[in-house]
């Protein structure tokens, strides 16, 4: 048995073989994660001192990060004792991931590829969750996918997703050529650590692409409801598409005020906003990096390439938080 230390000076044991991701969520010590499966990046620590083994490929990780001793907690296990930098972020409690039947309440097209799908929960389940969470569906056949929550936590038991159609794929198809009306499905959550940390007058950034919006728009909604750790001085919403169908919400939140800015690549001549990817447009607006914590969600290029400039520009390392989008269908 190994023993793992954060830089803060909490420590917990792991067995032989056990991923240190696995053995701080079993010990009670909260660490960055997000998909478990070395793609997303979420879970990246630092070796302080120590020897790690890989059991998982850590595609989330670039082969700089790594020669930097940079390591995916979901992916690695110790070798003897080590010392890690990593967030701990236990004063945050997150509910336990659970299993809930649900039916489908309301399928809407949003855009030629992206749909509303509404579920309700069964009355009376107890179901909450941290604005910016996920969960998985489990469909008819077993198949089973990742979707971020686009509304915020509701007594009244609907949950909201925003789905993206993926030519070729199984839950696609599902999802866009037989799903109907109160077909039954199950859920499993909530999961992740993409959420509002401690936000008291700082400038908040918010960075989209795609249905990356769907987290960020639950965010938003908890920001109106007062539901988070303080209130932030400024909000920035940034989200970038290819074309004006790829945004596909009207970003209005009663109860709270933030600025938008759209951006699109390849819009027609017709399109008089920024061309300009989301990252670039949100660095060239910062007056005091020091004061600014982003929140960041989409495709895994973006996040990476907004990462690396944001940390450049001296943003603090954890006060970028992110859930970077990785393949499926």
């Amino acid at each position: 048995m190994s023993q793992v230390q954060l830089k803060s000076g909490k420590f917990f044991k792991c067995e032989e073989g056990q991923l240190i991701l696995d053995a701080a969520l079993e010990a009670g010590i909260l660490l960055e994660h997000s998909c478990k499966t070395g793609r997303c990046g979420s879970c990246r620590a630092r070796i302080i001192s120590g020897k790690t083994q890989s059991i998982l490929q850590e595609n989330g990780l670039s082969s700089a990060e790594i020669d930097a001793g940079w390591i995916l907690s979901c992916a690695r296990t110790p070798i003897g004792s080590i010392k890690i930098d990593a967030e701990d972020l236990s004063d945050y409690p997150l509910e336990k991931p659970k299993t809930f039947p649900c039916r489908i309440s309301c399928l809407e097209d949003l855009s030629p590829d992206v749909m509303k799908v509404s579920l309700r929960l069964p009355p009376g389940a107890s179901f909450s969750y941290r604005a910016g969470q996920h969960i998985d569906v489990i469909a008819p056949l077993g198949m089973r996918r990742s979707y971020s929550l686009a509304n915020k936590a509701s007594s009244k038991g609907e949950i909201e997703l925003h789905i993206r159609r993926v030519v070729g794929g199984g839950m696609s198809q599902y999802w866009f050529e037989q799903a109907k009306s109160n077909d039954l499905l199950r859920i499993n959550g909530p999961k992740g650590t993409f959420f509002l940390r401690s936000i008291e007058g700082l400038d908040l950034i918010f960075l989209a692409t795609g249905t990356g919006m769907a987290p960020i728009k639950a965010m938003l909604e908890d920001l109106a409801s007062n539901q988070v750790f303080g209130r932030p001085r400024s909000i920035k919403l940034f989200w970038g598409g290819r074309c004006i169908q790829d945004l596909y919400w009207d970003p209005v939140i009663p109860d709270v005020t933030f600025e938008f800015r759209p951006t699109l690549s390849k819009a027609d001549s017709g399109w008089k906003g920024s061309r300009a990817y989301v990252q670039d447009l949100a660095l060239m607006g910062v007056d005091d990096i020091s004061n600014v914590s982003v929140y960041a969600c989409g495709s895994s290029t973006m996040i990476k390439s907004a990462q690396s400039q944001f940390l450049a520009a001296g943003l603090k390392s954890d006060r970028f938080i992110f859930d970077a989008f990785v393949s499926s269908s």
